[in-house]
């Protein structure tokens, strides 16, 4: 089967299905956050993939949004158009409730790994 995204690329090649990759590739990847979505037709893959990191031993968080729809985050900003049935006040709560997720965490990973080399002259602390 080919890709929808792609179609010169078959759905097992790992440009495209990670989960795919051998085990040394995935030993080297970074540590990786995981937004899952209930109603996703990925989440599956999402969760194939995390745990093949998991077990290559690559640090891993994630949170899952059991009744978010897939696209919950984009779809719910305000330059979204609102015709969009994923556009509604239910998933606009699962959004803003995970970028606030986000920015915490994000600050957590730069607080535990910049140091004051990396940006001159700023404090090391978010």
């Amino acid at each position: 089967a080919r890709s929808v995204m792609h179609p010169y690329i078959p759905w097992d090649d790992p440009v495209l299905s990670p989960a795919k990759a051998p085990d040394e590739v995935l030993r080297r990847t970074p540590p990786a956050l995981f937004i899952l979505c209930g109603k996703d037709e990925l989440l599956k893959s999402g969760k194939d993939y995390m745990l093949r990191l998991m077990e290559a031993g690559v640090e891993v968080k994630a949170k899952e949004y059991p009744a978010a729809e897939h696209g919950f985050l984009e779809t719910n900003q305000p330059e979204y158009p609102d015709s969009d049935p994923r556009k509604n006040a239910e998933q606009a709560v699962y959004a803003r409730d995970c970028e606030a997720y986000l920015v915490r965490e994000l600050r957590t990973f730069l607080n535990e790994n910049l140091n004051e080399n990396v940006l001159p002259g700023t404090k090391n602390s978010l």
